[in-house]
């Protein structure tokens, strides 16, 4: 006999159907939802492609999902791109979970091994929701805009300041604008691309700026777009699988303040040396712990911007890792530098790292390099590592020369030469030379350094060389001799010879002086009571053998064209000591790895009031005349 289910009975039966289906229904949204916390950079443009032909039929193989308002689409994977991320921008979100999506991309990828991982340039059919329009057609629903939405991001360019700039002028030769313009608009725009630069009026020299363009340009980038600033230059990205990955906190020693280092107990040492006759700092003293680390590294950061690479101390850097999770590294202690070809440099200022986490951060990324220094490293070490793991194309030696040709021979030897790679034609050095310098002034002239600049040599010193009381405001002395005779009258001046010039002399005379032969000397001479003729104008041999019957020394320079040889022929003739070319002049007085010298073809002998005279057929530039008179010579250019 069946008995009849009773009111009670019915009631939870119901419930507990109710139950089930909106378990079934509305299930809780996982911890897979979740964002990643930082936002990786890439393009956030898509191409639409035609709908995968299988998208009919995602009702069939999801029975049990609302698959209605959702359509398919070929997309290609851009770089910093996740699954999670492609499925909130096309707004499938909003109504599916993501292990429900998940399991519908894996059946429609059935390629991909692991939809979590994918790669930049790869094709995949993603899913969108579509929502009805106003005519009744299906469109991708755009949605709001998300934390990732494009932002706006001004676009510029890498400088150098150089010496002399000004920066309404650099600015106005480069961009058309004028300078109401400059001062109403560019500046606030400088101000936004350089905000470690207090007073655009006054840049240091070999600092890098940022020039924003203009008409101003812009770039869109991912909105909080704080993360991976450098990653857009690597050419292999991964995309993490963002739910399960953890931060990875790289813990580092606190920086100890300058107070502090100094009110650190000092051992008490059994003897206590002299006083040291080294300057107050000398750049490549051994750092001594904490404080010489603080003062080095802003050495550091000095050099590296003047060879034109991005030197970075200051926020926060994130590293994404290949397996999971990422590494956060504070720049104060980890400065970051971005060279120009696209490799990003971490220094572990305080050897904080271990061998086996730059080797991971290294295996993640080709693109990074990690310099660990220790308090044993002082500033040339220190460089000399960071120059390494640049990988640029070639490091010369310690004294090693580079060598132009042309028609001024240079000889070039520093601590270090370079030769970095190529981002620009005509724009980037061929060679860059850095110095670590003892004293300020034994550096090398800035006449030097601008005329070697155009050959492509950079010449970097630190600290900056100071340019010698008096050298500062003097020019170059050149005295230009471009024909024989003004060429001899320069001569006779700097030998300091009392002279005449076309004198009419008599070169015979018979007894009873009733005959007189009287010729033109080009230039007449006195000295010590003997009388001296150079000739020019081409006098015959028998006059020139009656002159010397007569007691009279004659040099003929008729058939000379040689300058050099017309000099050196004047100089003997008149018994005064001279040293033929080629002659070298350097840089540096002693004989230091630091050194530029130049090979000059000319002549050299003293003048009648002691000063060094230099006699040259080569035309000078500027430069190297003010250089020659910075060392005290008198140059005569002869042509």
């Amino acid at each position: 006999m069946l008995r009849t289910s009773t009111p009670k009975h019915t009631f939870l039966s119901l419930c507990a159907s109710l139950l089930l289906f909106s378990f079934l229904c509305f299930p809780i949204a996982g911890a897979e939802e979740k964002t990643p916390p930082y936002p990786p950079e890439g393009s956030r443009e898509t191409k639409e492609v035609a709908p995968n032909p299988d998208a009919a039929e995602l009702e069939e193989d999801f029975p049990d999902m609302d698959v209605k308002m959702l359509r398919t689409e070929e997309y290609v994977v851009k770089e910093g791109d996740w699954i999670a991320k492609i499925l909130k921008e096309k707004g499938a979100l909003s109504d599916h979970t993501l292990p429900e999506l998940l399991e519908i991309l894996r059946k429609l990828n059935a390629s991909l091994h692991n939809v979590n991982l994918i790669r930049p340039g790869e094709k995949i059919v993603i899913l969108v929701k579509i929502l009805p329009s106003e005519e009744g057609e299906k469109t991708a629903m755009p949605g709001k805009r998300s934390a990732s939405a494009p932002l706006k991001q001004l676009k510029s360019e890498v400088y150098k300041v150089k010496r002399g700039d000004i920066l309404s002028r650099v600015v106005m030769s480069r961009y058309d604008l004028s300078s109401k313009k400059f001062i109403t608009e560019y500046i606030g725009l400088f101000k936004k691309c350089n905000p470690s630069v207090e007073n655009p009026d006054h840049i240091l020299y070999g600092k890098v700026i940022r020039l924003p363009l203009y008409p101003p340009q812009f770039d869109e980038t991912p909105d909080g777009n704080h993360a991976l600033p450098d990653l857009d230059k690597s050419p292999r990205k991964v995309a993490i699988s963002p739910p399960k990955s953890i931060p990875l906190q790289v813990k580092t020693p606190p920086a100890e303040t300058r107070a502090q280092v100094k009110a650190r107990p000092k051992p008490r040492k059994p003897y206590v040396p002299p006083p040291s006759t080294k300057p107050e700092h000398d750049p490549a003293s051994v750092w001594n712990g904490q404080e010489v680390t603080l003062l080095a590294a802003e050495d550091l950061g000095s050099i590296i911007s003047q060879m034109g690479e991005e030197w970075t101390q200051s926020g926060e850097h994130f590293i994404p890792l290949k397996s999971s999770g990422h590494i956060n590294l504070k720049a104060e202690s980890y400065p970051i530098i971005r060279l120009n070809k696209g490799m990003t440099v971490i220094v572990d200022l305080h050897s904080a790292l271990s061998n086996k986490m730059a080797k991971v951060i290294e295996s993640s990324w080709a693109s990074y390099r990690v310099v660990c220094l220790s308090t044993k490293d002082d500033l040339r070490s220190a460089l000399d590592k960071i120059l390494r793991a640049f990988k640029y194309p070639k490091i010369f030696k310690k004294g090693q020369p580079v060598k132009l040709g042309g028609d001024i021979p240079v000889s070039i030897t520093g601590d270090w030469i370079v030769t970095p790679p190529k981002t620009a034609p005509g724009k980037d050095p061929e060679f860059i030379v850095i110095n670590l310098l003892q004293t300020r002034s034994h550096g090398t002239p800035n006449t030097i350094k601008d005329y070697l600049k155009p050959l492509g040599v950079e010449i970097i010193e630190f600290p900056p060389a100071e340019e010698k009381e008096g050298d500062v405001d003097r020019k170059s002395s050149l005295e230009k001799a471009e024909d024989p005779e003004s060429l001899i009258k320069a001569v006779l001046n700097l030998t300091g010879q009392d002279f005449s010039t076309r004198l009419r002399i008599p070169a015979y005379a018979s007894a009873n002086n009733d005959f007189r032969f009287t010729i033109e000397a080009d230039f007449y001479l006195k000295i010590r009571g003997k009388t001296y003729i150079i000739d020019l104008a081409g006098l015959d041999p028998e006059v020139i053998a009656l002159l010397k019957d007569d007691g009279i020394s004659v040099l003929s320079l008729t058939k000379e064209h040689e300058p050099l040889t017309m000099v050196s022929k004047t100089l003997k003739f008149l018994n005064v000591k001279f040293e033929p070319g080629p002659h070298s002049f350097s840089t540096s007085p002693d004989d230091t790895p630091r050194n530029v010298e130049l090979t000059l073809k000319g002549i050299l002998f003293y003048a009648d009031n002691g000063d060094s005279v230099f006699v040259t057929p080569l035309n000078l530039p500027s430069e190297i005349g003010t250089f020659l008179s910075q060392k005290g010579y008198k140059v005569l250019v002869v042509s």
